[in-house]
């Protein structure tokens, strides 16, 4: 495994940890999807089997991550992009998945380059703006996005557990307070 620098970022409240909001079981190793559309539908999807959004809100939830993804998109960069909604009406806690793709995806990144993980993740209305677990969760991943080893060794991880292991790492190394 790699070695990460410890980075602590200052604020209020209990430590954000990736491994909060996504388990083992919510990685998707190996996307099928060839679009930016299809990424995002193929992350939805798997949230709905994993039970943490209903079939119902499919389709809601399809569109909130859509619209704000014409707002500008969430392609970071350094092969990660972050699609995500605020004050979803959709779910009632932090909901989240990763997924990686072997082709590369294109997904307007800031960087032009292709796309090859993806954090989906949505937060609830009921956060109030000055408790916005949902800014600390970027603020995590666009970190990471920085590193380029981290997305490096993540693109070569080859299988599941080596990329839970990695994100659990991470979480270990890179602390931010809610």
């Amino acid at each position: 495994m790699c070695l990460f620098f410890k980075i602590y970022i200052r604020g209020f409240g209990k430590i954000m940890k990736l491994t909060d909001i996504v388990s083992k079981e919510d990685v998707i190793e190996q996307l099928v999807s060839t679009t930016k559309e299809g990424v995002i539908e193929e992350l939805v999807g798997y949230m709905v089997e994993r039970g943490k959004i209903s079939k119902e809100d499919r389709e809601g939830v399809m569109g909130e991550i859509l619209s704000r993804e014409s707002l500008g998109s969430t392609g970071i960069g350094n092969g990660l992009a972050i699609p995500h909604y605020k004050k979803s009406k959709y779910v009632q806690e932090v909901v989240a998945v990763f997924g990686k793709s072997a082709q590369g995806i294109d997904f307007s990144s800031l960087d032009g380059e292709l796309s090859y993980l993806f954090f989906l993740f949505i937060s609830p209305e009921k956060y109030s703006e000055t408790d916005p677990p949902h800014l600390k969760i970027l603020k995590k991943l666009s970190l990471l996005g920085r590193d380029n080893d981290f997305c490096r060794f993540l693109r070569e991880a080859k299988s599941r557990e080596e990329i839970y292991e990695l994100i659990e790492e991470i979480d270990q190394n890179l602390s931010i307070s809610a």
